[in-house]
């Protein structure tokens, strides 16, 4: 008993397979676009931050010093600019708590290192 298919059954016979083949392809190629670029975008959250936190140390170690020689000489240097280095501090403090807030809404620290991750200066 031989079966007879039209041609159009044939065709499709064909065609199938590779047009799924073809959808498979496609979709692990998008898939894998989506997973670079979300990570790119990680790492430029990460950099900014990196940015902000490297200007904060900086004002940090600044006021550090100015401190340290203020309290060396029991008030009588430095005294001039220990305020103004302060409030200099302050404020990248509050610009880096505000980036890493902001950071935080849009990326998924936890996803990507794990539940400890927490570059706040506040923690």
């Amino acid at each position: 008993m031989k079966m007879q298919f039209s041609v159009k059954t044939k065709l499709m016979i064909l065609i199938i397979p590779i047009l799924v083949a073809l959808i498979l392809s496609t979709g692990t190629q998008i898939l894998e676009a989506h997973t670079l670029t979300t990570s790119a975008n990680n790492i430029s959250h990460l950099v900014k931050l990196s940015a902000y936190s490297s200007q904060l140390v900086h004002e940090l170690q600044k006021e550090r010093g100015y401190s340290a020689g203020f309290i060396g000489s029991n008030g009588k240097n430095f005294s001039s600019k220990l305020k103004p280095q302060q409030n200099t501090t302050d404020k990248i403090s509050k610009s880096y708590n505000h980036i890493y807030t902001k950071m935080k809404k849009n990326f998924n620290t936890s996803r990507v290192f794990g539940n400890n991750f927490s570059p706040s200066i506040h923690n």
